[in-house]
């Protein structure tokens, strides 16, 4: 029994300081990073597959008391797709982030993680051949959400769990909403004593409903990397 005392002991000793030492955020020559997105639509009897990597525009910032992410992803698309393809604009499949900004405040904390709630604000481009019942119409969507969101420390390993739920919706189509939500973390690896490399797997899924009847899935796993350093 001494020995699990003295290990719990140590366990809060250095997860304590890491969680007041772990404040990261994105530098002006980190702000471009990597964007993979895989998608699928489906309107159950046919599925539909875009995959889509590209070099995205964004920051993040783990503050000591809250939490944000934003960012203008059509940048990075348009520079990576023209230099792609010799100077011509891109023409892919597949969806890219307009413009989207996350915030939270940390609501409850101790020595060992901090759990924040906040809103996330998302406006998506979308340009997938074929989509059953929609076609070339569907073009754009928005998604408004709350979200909750964890910093756990692992000794000098930030891992930052997020969750959203779309609680309002839009779309460029009259009359159709994409409810969904989305999962994610972003997980801090440090090398050095100031820099560190952001991993930032998602899931997410929604489903375009329209007053007319009709309704189509949609499910993305998307991975973004970046560059984040320690405050001097």
């Amino acid at each position: 029994m001494r020995t699990v005392f003295l290990l719990l002991f140590v366990f809060k000793g250095v997860f304590g300081l890491a969680q007041e030492a772990n404040v990261f955020y994105t530098p002006w020559y980190g702000g471009i990073g990597v964007h993979t997105i895989s998608s699928r639509y489906s309107d159950g009897s046919s599925e539909i597959k875009a995959p889509l990597t590209y070099a995205d525009v964004r920051a993040v910032f783990f503050t000591e008391k809250g939490y944000m992410d934003f960012g203008i992803p059509v940048v990075g698309y348009f520079l990576t797709g023209l230099i792609a393809a010799g100077g011509d604009l891109p023409d892919d499949n597949g969806e890219v982030s307009f413009l989207f900004a996350k915030g939270g405040w940390d609501v409850y904390k101790n020595n060992l993680f901090r759990i924040g709630v906040g809103a996330s604000l998302n406006a998506m481009l979308i340009n997938v051949d074929g989509i059953v019942g929609y076609g070339a119409s569907l073009e754009s969507y928005g998604t408004l959400s709350p979200l909750v969101y964890a910093k756990i420390n692992a000794g000098p390993f930030l891992i930052a769990p997020v969750f959203e739920y779309n609680a309002v919706s839009w779309t460029n189509v009259s009359g159709t909403s994409r409810p969904g939500f989305c999962l994610g973390s972003h997980v801090i690896i440090p090398l050095g004593e100031r820099l560190g490399i952001n991993l930032n797997p998602s899931f997410e899924k929604g489903n375009f409903r329209s007053n007319q009847g009709g309704s189509m899935t949609s499910s993305s796993v998307i991975f973004k990397a970046g560059i984040v350093i320690r405050p001097d």
